[in-house]
């Protein structure tokens, strides 16, 4: 016969028993790799003179060599991104709990408040991505007519309304009236500027509470939209940089010895 003490032990242990997330996120990785090929293929062909100086309009050298200090940190910044997620996967099979089947949260163990960090992590940095983006529009379809501290990708995006890049302005404008840019946007500024969502849930302050599935969701979306955006601009910078000579980005890439330095 058990004792009650341990009949109590049990119904405890049961009580701290949470459900375990389980969730897929491999698609990051492949972002990661799209967001890495279009901006490798820009730096090989600024890397090689003969190719700029044969394939790229003369008027539009100076833009096309002004980003590429941009695209080397956009590279870096996809790197982090891309490391966070296969932490986040790490974290996943330790085991994080469900909170949409758990149903209210009021505290979190270890490994969540660890998920809870790489989820931030993520966020922040594709946040910072897209402002990293903006620059690079900024710089070569505004000829850096913003400040570089005023070239929010909202300020760009406005400013390109009023140029001829009409296919540009309407993707980017998609992209920042979508529910997914609206809400990574959110997230990022309630844990950088209001209480944590933990606390904001429990006692009914402002912060919206993120489940961790949906949360893990939003990201994976997040990054999915980030690298449609990176080959959206990169291939439409190419194309209006190439002159006459070649039909097309892929045409002058073709051309262009792979980079040896």
């Amino acid at each position: 016969m058990y004792s009650s003490s341990t009949f109590l032990l049990v119904r405890v242990m049961k009580k701290m028993e949470r459900p375990r997330l389980s969730i897929d996120i491999t698609r990051a990785l492949k972002c990661a790799d799209r967001i890495e090929s279009v901006l490798k293929e820009y730096y090989r062909v600024w890397a090689s003179q003969n190719t700029k100086n044969m394939f790229i309009r003369p008027e539009r050298i100076e833009a096309f060599n002004h980003i590429v200090k941009w695209s080397i940190d956009c590279r870096h910044m996809n790197s982090e991104i891309s490391y966070t997620f296969k932490r986040l996967v790490e974290q996943l099979a330790r085991g994080v709990t469900d909170t949409k089947k758990q149903s209210e949260v009021k505290w979190y163990s270890m490994p969540d408040v660890i998920m809870q960090y790489y989820c931030n992590d993520i966020a922040y940095r594709i946040r910072s991505a897209w402002d990293k983006l903006s620059q690079i529009i900024n710089i070569y379809f505004l000829d850096s007519k913003l400040d570089k501290r005023k070239a929010s990708f909202h300020t760009v995006r406005n400013h390109l309304k009023i140029t001829k890049h009409i296919e540009l302005t309407s993707f980017l404008e998609k992209i920042t009236s979508s529910e997914i840019y609206k809400n990574l946007k959110s997230y990022r500024d309630d844990f950088t500027h209001n209480i944590t969502q933990e606390l904001a849930n429990m006692y009914k302050l402002h912060g919206k509470f993120w489940h961790t599935d949906e949360l893990i969701y939003l990201l994976l979306d997040g990054y999915v939209q980030l690298a449609e955006a990176f080959e959206i601009v990169l291939i439409a910078i190419c194309k209006d940089s190439a002159s006459t000579d070649v039909t097309s980005f892929q045409e002058m890439l073709d051309k262009t010895p792979f980079f040896k330095g």
